[in-house]
């Protein structure tokens, strides 16, 4: 499995995530702070799953998401918060998102890697 991109503005966040992607994908995340180093990381490609806040500094999560979906159409793309309502979920896949979550949702976190993971072995 290639490694899954990772993008939130709070370093609390990112540790806690980090070893939960790492345990569901079997690799190490590569882990960015904003939106402008997330489409930066996602223009050289080669993620399995990216995974975006969706508030953070230079662009936001959705911001970032319509960005890379002008040059890679192919790779999912989720978009994570803190609370969500039916109206981001809504943005999120209007930008190119394959879905959104709650941050803490670690079980749809595990569906979601582990879906794409067994795609990628086939």
């Amino acid at each position: 499995m290639k490694p899954i991109l990772f993008a939130d503005d709070s370093k609390v966040i990112r540790e806690s995530i980090s070893p939960l992607l790492e345990k569901y994908s079997g690799i190490a995340p590569v882990m960015v702070t904003d939106g402008a180093s997330l489409v930066e990381r996602a223009r050289a490609g080669g993620y399995s799953i990216i995974i975006t806040d969706k508030d953070m500094p230079k662009l936001t999560g959705l911001e970032a998401i319509a960005e890379i979906r002008k040059f890679d159409q192919k790779t999912p793309i989720y978009l994570i918060s803190v609370m969500m309502r039916s109206s981001i979920k809504r943005k999120a896949i209007f930008s190119g998102a394959e879905g959104a979550f709650v941050k803490n949702d670690v079980k749809e976190l595990e569906r979601v890697i582990k879906h794409y993971r067994s795609s990628e072995q086939e």
